[in-house]
């Protein structure tokens, strides 16, 4: 390898790892010099200089310059959402009308759940899937004789029956999880607002600090004091009249 392009490629390989320390625009410049990298070097030589340079597979690379292709110029748009949702919502298997779909959501409403968008895409790639076999199939029909035809259509019909149940049930599955995440989402923003009417900010923060080092201790404290929340509350009766 000549000097000049080892050095071109040491001076990105520095810039990659700058960029390692931050989030969301870190992930998206990874990409991008990522993807100059790839296109300096020659065929075949990508992975081992980026697992040499970075210790990461070429699988998490693909990750890094996916997010840059999908995302670049809408870092704001994406910026809350985990490492993990980015690279699903950005990866070459989501069909693209599922990722415009979820990317104008997220321009709408900032609080999309990184959970929700998972059942979603989810759902997008399946009936992508199903869609693709279906015309698979019609195209593999074509070829056959009348009669084979007919004996394929009277068994496809038998087993589309039994199919199409399964995906009914595989879809209400899914729809129930997105709306238990969506209820569980409000759930928690409700008990985030009661306490940050009945808390200062400062005890706000204590009861963060303590909540994150011992949530599974109080949680059962919660439901030791649960006959306590449920019983009614006693009331003075009125005073009598005169």
């Amino acid at each position: 390898m000549c000097s000049t392009r080892a050095e071109d490629l040491d001076s990105i390989a520095g810039r990659i790892r700058a960029a390692m320390c931050r989030s969301v625009e870190g992930i998206i410049s990874i990409g991008e010099d990522l993807a100059l990298i790839k296109a300096k070097l020659p065929h075949g030589q990508f992975g081992s200089y980026i697992m040499e340079k970075f210790s990461f597979s070429e699988r998490a690379a693909q990750n890094y310059m996916n997010a840059a292709a999908a995302f670049k110029g809408k870092t704001a748009t994406v910026a809350y959402l985990p490492a993990t949702a980015l690279y699903e919502l950005a990866a070459k298997r989501t069909p693209s009308a599922a990722r415009e779909e979820n990317v104008a959501l997220l321009e709408s409403n900032s609080t999309l759940a990184p959970d929700e968008i998972e059942i979603r895409l989810r759902a997008a790639r399946q009936e992508a899937q199903l869609k693709l076999k279906e015309e698979q199939a019609a195209a593999a029909l074509q070829k056959l004789s009348p009669e084979e035809r007919g004996k394929r259509e009277r068994s496809e019909r038998k087993r589309s029956r039994s199919k199409a149940e399964r995906e009914a049930e595989e879809h209400r599955r899914l729809q129930e999880r997105a709306e238990a995440a969506r209820i569980s989402k409000e759930h928690a923003e409700a008990a985030f607002q009661l306490l940050r009417t009945r808390l200062l900010n400062d005890e706000l923060v204590a009861f963060r600090s303590l909540f994150n080092a011992s949530w599974y201790d109080f949680r059962r404290a919660l439901e030791a004091w649960e006959p306590e929340l449920s019983a009614p509350a006693s009331v003075e009766p009125p005073p009598a009249a005169p």
